[in-house]
């Protein structure tokens, strides 16, 4: 028998429309192949055509707790979503929270009429959820992290329970609580269009209103502002900051340079690469000189844990040798979540350390990003260190070497820097 599929007026004008817009691609479609090439194998595309093995699955999350996930045999339908997967999952997890209200998308299983009468009749609040969002169901992104880690993992049943519960618990917490922050991602987008702001400056609006802002007229006074505060300022304070500190880094364009005579071959110059061997260090320094460089072990992250239980009391030991009788530390330190964090604030509190605001985006206002790490970092290139500690100890013996002169003219940069923000407004 064979089929044949009926072609109405519009689409006749379709297809013709079609191939009037690409007449004229001659270049594009300059496509031949010789007298007896037809069934060559060097011209033959493989495709797979037939249908891929995979099982249905159900799972569900929420804050600190997720399901074990179901495996469903055949499609799914709403009878079959109610008495396989609500009736003997879902309802018991609800029985145990207080006024909870459960979230799925708009597939046909979940919005029939006996699935929502289903909900009804057993009292189960429903958040109403936007057709075609799957970048705003938690779930979606965690499926998506399943996947990650299915690769070369046979037999697949297996496969998908073992990806399911090695998901950290943390990643889907924290899932939840960006579903904030892609509301107004949404709202964003809707009310601007095309004009609809980056996503990091909506994630900085959404933290600075979070902390009680409710307007932003003030944003071209804001970091104006902010440096008046630091002038005002005892400039003896230390501060600090983390970098990378690399095996090797080569040597900048006027380190390599050489002199020639005139009319000399100009050398070969070998283009390089810095190593991918590094480690992370902290580098505390105040105008007296430098204070401590603690380096990151163990782990390739800046997190508050390690800030406020290795880094920073390392620091605390090293400013009471210099000066025993200080009760009090100001600290300067750029923004970074680490630093921020609640846990580093409450620390710091409990260690008498009151920080030195800093405007945000202004590493042009950090002595640490234009002084510090710059200078060292230039007088280690080209060397090539064994491995990253031995590169971490040559980074403190270069800077255990600066002069304190060189100390001095670092933080009165930092003051002229200052007043020049000041001067032009923030604007440069």
């Amino acid at each position: 028998m064979v089929k044949t599929i009926s072609v109405v007026i519009d689409t006749h004008k379709v297809n013709a429309g079609w191939c009037r817009q690409r007449s004229l691609w001659d270049q594009e479609w300059n496509i031949r192949r010789r007298r007896g090439e037809r069934r060559n194998p060097q011209f033959f595309v493989e495709r797979h055509v037939h249908h891929t093995v995979g099982v249905m699955v159900w799972g569900a999350i929420a804050y600190g707790f997720r399901s074990p996930l179901i495996f469903i045999r055949g499609n799914m339908n709403a009878q079959r979503y109610i008495h396989e997967v609500l009736e003997p999952h879902l309802l018991p997890y609800l029985d145990t929270l207080a006024d909870p209200t459960f979230q799925q998308d708009n597939a046909r299983p979940h919005v029939a009429r006996v699935t929502i009468d289903f909900f009804q009749h057993n009292d189960v609040a429903l958040l109403p959820w936007p057709p075609r969002s799957p970048d705003l169901s938690p779930i979606e992104h965690v499926w998506d992290m399943m996947g990650k880690r299915l690769l070369n993992l046979q037999p697949l049943r297996e496969a998908l329970v073992v990806a399911w519960n090695e998901i950290p618990q943390e990643d889907i917490d924290h899932l939840i609580r960006s579903m904030p922050r892609r509301v107004g991602e949404c709202i964003a987008h809707q009310v601007f269009g095309n004009e609809a702001p980056h996503q990091s400056t909506i994630s900085r609006w959404y933290g600075e209103f979070k902390r009680g802002r409710v307007s932003r007229s003030d944003d071209s006074r804001e970091n104006v502002d902010a440096v008046r505060k630091l002038i005002i300022e005892d400039r003896k304070q230390p501060g600090g900051d983390e970098s990378w500190i690399y095996c090797y880094e080569p040597e900048n364009k006027r380190q390599s340079a050489v002199w020639v005579f005139q009319g000399e071959e100009k050398p070969t110059k070998v283009i390089r690469s810095r190593s991918v061997s590094k480690k992370m260090v902290a580098t505390f320094a105040s105008k007296a000189g430098h204070i401590a460089t603690i380096p990151l072990n163990e782990q390739r992250t800046v997190t508050a844990d390690w800030y406020t239980t290795i880094c920073f009391p390392k620091v605390i030991t090293e400013l009471q040798k210099i000066n025993p009788e200080r009760r009090r530390i100001i600290l300067h330190q750029h923004n970074a979540s680490s630093h921020t964090a609640q846990k580093t604030t409450q620390y710091l509190t409990e260690e008498n350390v009151e920080l030195l605001y800093h405007p945000p985006y202004s590493p042009d206002l950090s002595p640490n990003d234009f002084f510090t790490f710059p200078k060292i970092k230039s007088r280690l290139r080209g060397q090539r260190f064994q491995s990253p500690e031995e590169a971490v100890d040559a980074f403190k013996n270069a800077v255990l070497d600066l002069p304190a002169n060189e100390w001095n003219k670092c933080f009165e940069n930092w003051f002229e820097r200052m007043q020049m923000c000041t001067h032009l407004r923030g604007e440069q």
